[in-house]
């Protein structure tokens, strides 16, 4: 048995995982099927074109069909519609279909600086607009601005760019999150302060009014920011740790536990008993507690609910979370509700999608836990229709309950973001449960032959197998690496190339060529199926236990 000393600490890093609708452009459109190129992903797929890099968070929201991944380097990948820009890229380009690492200099203006300062740490995502906050405390935006809410003068914005003016500039008080709705963002300090900006049309700025005018006619319009405006009331003498938008409402968290929640409250969302919109920062009186183990730990704010875990990790829930029922349109949830089928269980994190309800929570089995700190992973949500509850092909595409998603058991999950249609988890790459997941795309094209030989069969003899590339599937004899491997290695593998690609990129995927590595074994004599044919794109398919020496043929 190994000693304690010699017991590896799970890394803090993983892979990107992706369920639910690729269809980036018509993701929640009616009458738009999913195409063979761009399909619903029915269970957890290793995003492959990223799985040689190494990922700490994923970012994306309820009315969202983007996402962006922050590296361990501070770096920032982003996928998914990009109609109004708000990927950061020029919005000509519609869909962003493989991720695209963000260039520091190229996609942000003034440019991030260099070092660390100009590290990426956080991310927020809203239907159209994006925001991504450096270690520096400095914020950029881009995308739809029609009412402000990307911190500049109406209209879209192509690129990332700087957002000044705020307060917070002048009192050196560097942002450290931020968060995206509909059509206004919130924005944390370090010292706890929150500001707001875009429209005030249901009062989820915190500032007391709506600006409710009319401009001609019988049309209304509300009062909009550009700039940052500080959000005070009785979050004034507060420490705010944490912020969370749903679409028209907005939930804060101070330091003590407290609860404060203002903008829309129709269905409940609010969770103060009533449907009544609050102007200004209202305190939930549910979490207000004198034990101050029954206040809140962590909050969440979906389209038209809100969660919260409390220092239990107890989860409970305000709003409209379904279509009918209790919980539906006619009857949301007007205080915060627990879910009895999650008695017991230990929530570490929440996520909440355009219908999608997830937990990754402490699994209690410890042989499912096994070697990877495994998560028990559960979720729920009706109307599912693009698979983003990742239950499985065979499985339904709703469920009214809690449920326990099994393509992830025994997997470690670190993070999770739901979007309108998609899911994302940032997953240990650890585990023969991890080294089954299905890769997406499925297919790619790879070389029959050794990238380093050009042959097939090893003149080193029959042992000197061909080791297929997590990413690329490009193979490599064991004798062609350098340095030289005398056995199929344990764990995840990539090959030279992609190692040096994740390198360049500050993310380096493994260690080097004989480390941190998945592997898969090829013997010469697999390629007999004539209904393949040499020099076509490869038709291999992920199966049997490929992740830990398994054969994969063509």
């Amino acid at each position: 048995m190994a000693s304690q000393s010699e017991v590896k600490e799970p890394p803090f890093w993983g892979r990107v995982l992706i369920a639910g609708g690729t269809d980036w452009p018509n993701l929640g459109r009616k009458g738009l099927k999913p195409t063979d190129e761009r399909p619903d992903l029915s269970a957890p797929h290793i995003l492959r074109a990223v799985s040689n890099i190494r990922m700490k968070r994923v970012f994306s929201s309820h009315s969202s069909c983007h996402a962006f991944f922050l590296s361990v380097s501070g770096d920032v990948w982003v996928i998914g519609r990009n109609e109004k820009g708000q990927c950061g890229l020029p919005s000509s380009t519609v869909s962003i279909d493989a991720p695209t690492r963000l260039d520091r200099s190229k996609h942000f203006a003034p440019s991030l600086p260099a070092g660390a300062q100009g590290d990426i740490v956080w991310a927020a995502t809203g239907r159209n607009h994006s925001l991504i906050v450096t270690r520096a405390g400095t914020l950029y935006s881009a995308g739809g601005n029609a009412m402000g809410q990307c911190g500049h003068a109406i209209g879209d914005v192509n690129g990332f760019k700087r957002v000044t003016g705020g307060q917070y500039e002048k009192e050196k008080d560097p942002l450290v999150r931020a968060s995206a709705g509909l059509t206004f963002s919130i924005l944390l300090t370090e010292s706890g302060k929150v500001y707001a900006l875009g429209s005030t049309e249901k009062g989820q700025l915190g500032n007391g009014r709506t600006g409710e005018h009319f401009i001609s006619g019988n049309k209304l319009a509300f009062q909009t920011f550009t700039d940052p405006l500080p959000v005070r009331g009785v979050l004034a003498d507060k420490k705010i740790v944490d912020v969370q938008c749903g679409q028209q409402h907005s939930v804060a968290l101070d330091a003590d536990g407290y609860v404060y929640v203002w903008g829309f409250g129709g269905y409940g969302r609010l969770g103060l008993g009533m449907q009544a919109d609050q102007l200004s920062p209202t305190l939930v009186p549910q979490f207000a507690r004198d034990n101050a183990v029954l206040r809140a730990k962590a909050i969440y704010a979906g389209p038209s609910c809100s969660a919260i875990l409390d220092r239990q990790h107890m989860y409970y829930l305000a709003g409209k979370w379904k279509t009918s029922g209790e919980g539906g349109a006619g009857q949301g949830y007007m205080t915060y509700k627990y879910f009895h089928e999650l008695m017991g269980v230990h929530c570490l994190n929440v996520a909440l999608g355009g219908v999608t309800l997830l937990v990754t929570a402490y699994e209690p089995d410890a042989a499912m836990r096994a070697d990877c700190d495994a998560t028990m992973n559960v979720v729920w949500g009706q109307n599912a229709a693009n698979g983003e509850l990742g239950l499985g092909s065979e499985k339904p595409r709703s469920a009214t309950k809690p449920i326990r998603c099994e393509p992830l058991d025994k997997v470690s999950i670190l993070d999770i973001a739901a979007g309108q249609n998609t899911t994302y988890y940032i997953a240990r790459n650890q585990g023969e449960k991890y080294s089954e997941l299905p890769r997406f795309p499925e297919v790619v094209p790879s070389s029959d032959h050794c990238l380093k030989c050009s042959r097939e069969e090893s003149a080193q003899g029959s042992e000197d197998v061909l080791l297929e590339c997590e990413k690329c599937e490009n193979p490599w004899h064991l004798k062609c690496l350098s340095p030289p491997l005398s056995s199929v290695p344990e764990g995840e593998w990539h090959c030279p190339s992609c190692i040096a690609e994740a390198g360049n990129a500050g993310d380096l995927g493994a260690e080097g060529a004989t480390d941190d590595k998945k592997a898969v074994k090829r013997d010469a004599d697999e390629d007999e199926d004539d209904s393949l044919q040499r020099g076509t794109p490869s038709k291999r398919a992920r199966g049997g236990k490929a992740g830990r020496g398994g054969k994969r043929g063509k």
